[in-house]
């Protein structure tokens, strides 16, 4: 693999790190990630998956609005594959347990964590959507010249 290519995989690897638990993966953690995206075969499967990638890379902002407007209308995306990848990969880090292992809540707090989630997520939606077309329409601009 290209030095390029190495880099855009660590750059990813921190992006859903982040994105995923809110915290920067470790090198150990990249690593594990590089690494299953070789064993899992995560390249990009189409056109668009390359540009929502690039986008993401160049904009991380971008990922949680993709993310869920991708689980709408594409929800076997590259995108989505190797978020979920990271997020398996974060899961079974004995470091990063208690961010996995909640303590019980009442119920007013979690009705409220709920709420907020759901508000949060039809925002990210509305906003992948439109950044989804404007991408896809850029991908299509593209291949035609």
């Amino acid at each position: 693999m290209s030095r390029l290519g190495s880099f855009e995989l660590d750059q990813e690897a921190r992006i859903f790190g982040e994105y995923v638990l809110g915290v920067e993966p470790s090198p150990a953690l990249i690593e594990r990630y590089r690494d299953a995206h070789h064993h899992l075969d995560l390249k990009p499967t189409s056109p668009d998956d390359i540009a929502v990638l690039a986008v993401v890379r160049e904009r991380p902002w971008t990922v949680a609005p993709l993310d869920a407007a991708l689980a709408w209308v594409r929800p076997r995306a590259t995108l989505r594959a190797k978020l979920i990848t990271m997020a398996a990969i974060q899961e079974t880090t004995p470091e990063l347990i208690e961010h996995f292992d909640r303590s019980p809540r009442g119920r007013v707090r979690l009705f409220g964590e709920l709420a907020t989630i759901g508000t949060r997520a039809a925002i990210d939606i509305v906003v992948g959507v439109v950044l989804l077309m404007t991408v896809v329409r850029r991908q299509k601009q593209v291949r035609r010249r």
